[in-house]
């Protein structure tokens, strides 16, 4: 069911642009922050389109901005490794979820007289009479599914897009992403913003007060049965550290030397970052970004059941940045001590500025020659 909309704004205040965040963890709409700002500065309105954590983060960052809740997707993956038929069988609801998905935006449109609408990896996202964009890095997916089909599907949603803009470097060898964002390219426009982080332009210099900063995300059950694992281990260390369960309350307790924290946001993240030695997390390809722009030391442990995090870990590790460990063979004492070995992004891998005016003239009826 649509949701009611929080703040509408007059039709002639502004020129107003949908954006539509995938809420599959948090890295979705932690990495949608420097686009939506970037639209602001130049002058569009933005109505935030999503549902679940991924719309109470945007909401909570931009506490201006109109919003509608879209259909939830609630992917579940299996407990154990092989989490292919589990996807097979949600397959006809990601189908159902896509096409309520583009219905509701189509509502949107006429309600706040949209001239534009973007879409970070929302599959049913756009509009066939105003500019669309899609975000991704996933130009050739990595799927768990043995089948050339997936990529080709993934293409045709792209295709319904003008245009597509992937948070990566264009050259291959400093990638984050490595080939996920560097073949089979899909045939719409393809523009290469460099990393995109919440934290772009953030120091933060606190001292270091812990040795550790475990940080969950991503869906369940996954999530709750590494935590199970990395409070255990964490104690076994006895070291000051932190674990924050990404849970939506507000709780927080100690453990001897081990602080719990259920939630925290985004200040409260990058401070405890800032504070800790090592970072240990999931390797979603926001987070990776995130430790970009900080120059954090981190330990990956990919998901179980997502080929793509598996990837980008063995990626990174391949180009000397993180190292990383499965869930099942975790050590965190010799795991920790491997991971110290790794620099993580090296200075010459230096940030770029999108040009975002040019980008924006998509939606001011102007399109590049």
């Amino acid at each position: 069911m649509f949701s009611d909309i929080a703040r509408p704004m007059k039709l002639e205040e502004k020129r107003t642009i949908l954006f539509g965040v995938l809420n599959w963890g948090l890295g979705h709409a932690t990495r949608s922050v420097p686009v939506i700002e970037a639209l602001l500065k130049q002058g569009f309105n933005v109505v935030l389109a999503s549902d679940g954590e991924a719309l109470r983060f945007l909401r909570n960052r931009f506490t201006d901005l109109a919003y509608g809740e879209l259909p939830a997707y609630n992917i579940r993956y299996a407990k154990g490794k092989n989490s292919l038929l589990r996807l097979v069988w949600q397959l006809p609801k990601i189908v159902a979820v896509k096409r309520k998905e583009h219905q509701q935006l189509q509502k949107l449109i006429r309600l706040h007289n949209a001239i534009g609408v973007i879409s970070d990896n929302r599959l049913g996202f756009y509009s066939k009479k105003l500019p669309s964009v899609y975000i991704s890095h996933q130009l050739s997916m990595v799927s768990p599914i043995p089948w050339a089909g997936v990529k080709k599907i993934h293409h045709r949603v792209i295709s319904k897009f003008d245009a597509c803009w992937v948070p990566d470097f264009e050259e291959r060898s400093v990638s984050l992403a490595g080939d996920i964002s560097h073949s089979n390219k899909p045939k719409v426009p393809l523009y290469f913003l460099g990393p995109l982080s919440r934290y772009s332009g953030r120091i933060n210099t606190s001292q270091k007060k812990y040795k550790v900063l475990a940080v969950l995300s991503g869906p369940e059950p996954q999530r709750s049965l590494l935590a199970k694992k990395l409070e255990e281990e964490l104690l076994q260390l006895k070291v000051d550290a932190v674990l924050i369960l990404g849970k939506a309350r507000t709780g927080t307790k100690q453990k001897e030397g081990l602080t719990i924290i259920d939630w925290a946001d985004s200040e409260q993240l990058l401070e405890l970052m800032s504070q800790s030695e090592m970072v240990i997390s999931r390797s979603g390809y926001s987070s990776i970004m995130d430790y970009y722009y900080l120059g954090k030391k981190a330990l990956l442990i990919p998901t179980l059941g997502q080929p793509e995090q598996e990837y980008l870990a063995r990626w990174q590790m391949h180009c000397g940045r993180f190292a990383y460990v499965a869930q099942d063979k975790m050590d965190l004492p010799k795991n920790l001590k491997e991971a110290q070995r790794y620099s993580g992004f090296s200075k010459n891998e230096l940030p770029i500025e999108p040009n975002w005016e040019q980008l924006f003239l998509l939606f001011k009826g102007k399109r590049e020659s």
